[in-house]
């Protein structure tokens, strides 16, 4: 059925992760797929460009932002039940829609899932069969 399932996540919403990872668990279970969690941070650059005086501090935040970000999701995807090299995660910064949809081609996701409404998002997903619901 499925062998790549994406799963962009908001690590500070803590009871969409839940929502979107029960559905997405389900499907991989039924189809022995691949699960691939995604975090995408607010992109720094556009401040950077605006505020070039500071630049380093910038450049600096968004450094500790990736890193805390990844340990956090580290900490996530070590909950899972489910085997773990069925099980990778990244961290991207920048626009939401754009980073999915490029982390997607890159891993050869076949399917989405995310944890909002789909008749509100999933248009923006539209190469890739969408599943959420009104959480």
């Amino acid at each position: 059925m499925y062998k790549i399932i994406l799963v962009p996540i908001d690590i500070p919403e803590k009871e969409l992760i839940k929502k979107a990872l029960k559905h997405a668990l389900y499907i991989a279970r039924l189809s022995d797929a691949k699960l691939h969690f995604l975090h995408v941070a607010p992109d720094m650059s556009r401040y950077s460009m605006s505020y070039s005086y500071h630049y380093n501090l910038l450049a600096n935040f968004a450094k500790k932002t990736i890193e805390s970000s990844e340990k956090q999701l580290k900490q996530i995807v070590k909950h899972i039940d489910y085997p773990k090299e069925k099980i990778s995660y990244s961290v991207e910064m920048g626009l939401p829609r754009d980073k999915v949809l490029s982390e997607a081609e890159k891993i050869g996701a076949d399917l989405i899932v995310v944890g909002f409404p789909p008749t509100k998002y999933c248009h923006a997903f539209a190469r890739f069969e969408c599943f959420g619901y009104c959480f």
